[in-house]
């Protein structure tokens, strides 16, 4: 009956990093953005691969006159990274307010479009400063009601992870336009599905460290579901390394504070450790009050 109720009663979450920690950027992107202080090392590895091979391109876009780059690239850097404070408790997003009323003529809210992620939406944050060391509940129920379902009951995420959940809920509405049935099988839309509606980081249940239900190989393979020109397009914008491995550190969340897993034998190795685990516990137990009253 223990083991029963037990088997049922968690999921997994891979440790993705602490609640808080900030580095320095480093490599193409340090030197593109001019940015020498330290920002989230949560935005640093999911950002850094992405804009890294945007770079190049951008620099060689003719199209576009130097002030507009200026100005894009300003909006662009400060926008994705904020100022951590000196005990990295907080981070501040530097004011775009000049930037932001001279990108209306580089091509407005179209100028920076990442992940979901336009230039209003970064100049939506100049400013705004965030507890690195909270977590707390999305204001809705679901990111996507048709879609994703409710979220857990009391699942919390990071402050910086707020608008990752809007961006995934969207993403998915957008999800059919993309992955035709004529090419892409039901399988492989459902794992790109559950794939965002899931692969937000969440607080654990003390709220000391970062999870994740997506890892590094669940991403390789929902990549690996799409053809092969759709696999190169969304290569760009979702890079596995990001995601913590699957042999990694992971831990058995309460259903109701983590997100279940995409690979349902995932979760089965989460939960037959936990029934072992007190299937273990109750043996010695017993044994030990044998040999008490023997």
């Amino acid at each position: 009956e223990i083991r029963k109720a037990r088997a049922t009663s968690t999921v997994l979450g891979w440790v993705d990093a602490g609640l808080s920690g900030c580095q320095a950027l480093s490599g193409k992107v340090a030197t593109f953005c001019g940015i020498t202080y330290q920002t989230p090392g949560s935005l640093v590895r999911r950002m850094v691969p992405i804009l890294e091979p945007l770079i190049d391109t951008f620099n060689s876009n003719s199209a576009l006159t130097a002030s507009c780059k200026n100005t894009i690239k300003e909006v662009m850097c400060k926008g994705f990274f904020p100022q951590c404070s000196s005990d990295a408790s907080t981070a501040t997003y530097q004011s775009l307010t000049s930037a932001c009323n001279s990108i209306s003529s580089c091509g407005g809210n179209s100028a920076i479009n990442i992940n979901g992620v336009n230039s209003a939406s970064l100049c939506s944050d100049s400013g705004k400063s965030i507890n690195l060391k909270s977590c707390s509940k999305y204001t809705l129920n679901s990111i996507n009601p048709g879609i994703c379902g409710n979220l857990p009951a009391n699942i919390t995420f990071p402050s910086l992870s707020m608008g990752d959940l809007a961006t995934n809920g969207a993403l998915a509405s957008g999800l059919s336009a993309v992955l035709l049935p004529s090419i892409v099988t039901s399988a492989c839309r459902t794992r790109w599905e559950k794939f965002l509606c899931t692969s937000t980081p969440y607080c654990s249940s003390d709220r000391s460290r970062i999870l994740s239900a997506v890892t590094k190989q669940q991403c390789q393979s929902a990549l690996d579901c799409l053809p092969s020109a759709l696999k190169t397009s969304f290569s760009a914008s979702y890079k596995c390394d990001s995601y913590p491995d699957q042999s990694g550190l992971r831990v058995c969340v309460d259903p109701s504070q983590g997100f279940t897993q995409a690979d349902s034998a995932a979760n089965l190795k989460c939960n037959r450790a936990s029934a072992i685990s007190i299937g273990s516990t109750l043996f010695y137990l017993a044994c030990m009050l044998l040999a008490y009253f023997h």
